[in-house]
């Protein structure tokens, strides 16, 4: 059996649940007033059959003046331009294309130019639209969320939303698919990111304002915790390509987009995907167990894998890495007696993996005949795929909110964290060399594992100035890292 143990997430992921006749978001405000722009969402249709509005811009007082993406009567996902009557669709290709009840999709339209806009059905190009040039709509003064927010409202979603992100720029067809994937939208182009709202809180951190409601407001909807349901890097998570597939209501298949691309691989590795999963007692609680469908060195293969517990460090004693597990699809050595041997790997032949041996992190190997050899000896032995995992956070700023910094250069020469059980991990300005986390003392020598970390360390940063300062924390090895709190010097330079 190859064991799957992606990190585990805490915080659980919320739509809004629109009702198709009244429940509606909306917010006054016009971040985007020209092309180039990109409106994305995730939702999940409880009926069809009718134009539905999922995103759009809209003039309040007009009816033929919006940007949109939402499918049409035919369940066809339609991307919409509309300036006074002169109209650009791109639109899908027709049945084959539609989209379906009760299955999770992610919707994307992108406007390039006046005429060159395109709408993406999870991930993938549905159609574009050349003409007839239609121009940026003067007046938009309203962003909205299920509904067509106009002088005659009307397109009512009936329905799930969540994950609602505009940006003033295309973004291209491979960010398109990563958000399909499960990327967050503050993870893309962040720079260029104009709305994201916390559909929990309604509360726009982008735009300083809270989204409000037309007539009702949508019923919070939670999707399921992010460690049951979807991987989503809001916290630490795999970047491996899983699609969840599994029987929705009425029988239909259901796929559940999430993580990013594979990582570092010597054979041809593809994501892989989910085809069946079931959750199995155990004496220390549920465990997920399921047959993944990889793409190795140019083969296919079926692996029965399970979700390993989550790790927790034996307490009374020195807390080490020796019981983490933080690879995919891996195997576990634990003998008495020291070996520099690996075996068990045919899963993963001629695939590179991430190896731990004995809390230390090891260079990776290539498996060949099914098996690696080490550079030295251990007793327990941790080996499989690698992948990294990612916080970027949303642009800084003081602790002071009545401080205004609105077009001032900002920088950190110092951060702050508390840590819970943590080796390893990088840090740095988002977009800049990340330098590693400092948590190895003084006095710990360097042929020896060091002991798990928990509370406050400081970190000193070198970055450069920007007006949308972020940080950007990342783990690349096969150790564990929990961030419970984070928070950075902030230097305030002139506009």
């Amino acid at each position: 059996m190859a064991k799957h143990r992606p990190h585990k997430l805490h915080t659980p992921i919320f739509a809004r649940k629109f009702d198709g006749s009244s429940s509606t978001l909306k917010i006054t405000s016009a971040p985007i007033t020209d092309y180039p722009a990109t409106l994305a969402c995730f939702a999940k249709f409880d009926t069809l059959g009718a134009q539905r509005d999922l995103v759009g811009i809209f003039d309040i007082s007009e009816t033929d003046t919006r940007v949109r993406i939402g499918p049409t009567a035919l369940s066809i996902i339609n991307a919409q331009i509309d300036n006074a009557g002169t109209t650009l669709n791109a639109a899908g290709g027709g049945s084959a294309t539609a989209i379906a009840t009760n299955r999770v999709h992610h919707i994307a339209g992108v406007y390039r130019t006046s005429a060159d806009i395109e709408a993406y059905k999870d991930g993938r190009s549905e159609g574009t639209g050349t003409s007839p040039t239609t121009t940026w709509p003067g007046g938009l003064d309203t962003l909205a969320i299920g509904y067509q927010a106009d002088s005659s409202p009307t397109n009512y979603m009936d329905g799930q939303i969540w994950w609602v992100g505009y940006w003033n720029v295309a973004l291209s067809a491979g960010e398109i698919r990563a958000l399909a994937q499960g990327r967050p939208p503050y993870t893309i182009r962040p720079e260029n990111l104009v709305s994201f709202p916390d559909l929990q809180t309604l509360w726009d951190p982008i735009l300083g304002a809270k989204w409000t409601q037309t007539n009702t407001t949508p019923a919070l909807a939670p999707i399921g915790h992010a460690d049951q349901v979807m991987h989503f890097p809001s916290v630490f998570a795999p970047s491996t390509q899983l699609i969840y597939r599994g029987v929705a209501p009425g029988g239909s298949v259901a796929e559940i987009p999430i993580g990013g691309s594979p990582t570092g691989s010597a054979g041809t590795r593809t994501g892989p995907v989910v085809e069946s999963l079931v959750s199995i007692p155990n004496p220390v609680g549920d465990q997920l167990w399921m047959i993944v469908n990889r793409t190795i060195d140019g083969g296919t293969n079926r692996h029965i894998e399970f979700m390993e517990d989550r790790f927790e460090p034996i307490e009374g004693t020195l807390k080490n890495a020796n019981d983490a597990f933080y690879v995919d699809s891996g195997v576990t050595i634990d003998t008495n007696i020291s070996t520099d041997i690996v075996t068990g790997l045919d899963h993963l032949e001629q695939e590179t993996v991430s190896i731990l041996v004995d809390g230390k992190v090891h260079a990776d190997k290539l498996v060949s005949g099914g098996q690696v050899t080490l550079d030295y000896t251990g007793n327990k032995i941790h080996a499989g795929l690698s992948y990294e995992s990612n916080i970027v956070t949303m642009p800084l700023v003081p602790k002071d909110l009545a401080l205004n910094t609105n077009g001032r250069i900002l920088s950190a020469a110092s951060s702050f964290f508390s840590f819970d059980n943590t080796l390893g991990g990088r840090v740095g300005k988002f977009g800049e060399t990340l330098d590693d986390i400092e948590l190895r003392k003084g006095d710990d020598l360097m042929d020896t594992q060091v002991s798990l970390f928990s509370g406050l360390h400081h970190q000193n940063l070198v970055t450069s100035g920007d007006r949308r300062f972020q940080i950007h924390i990342n783990q690349d090895q096969p150790l564990p890292m929990m961030v419970l709190s984070f928070a950075a010097d902030l230097d305030i330079g002139e506009g």
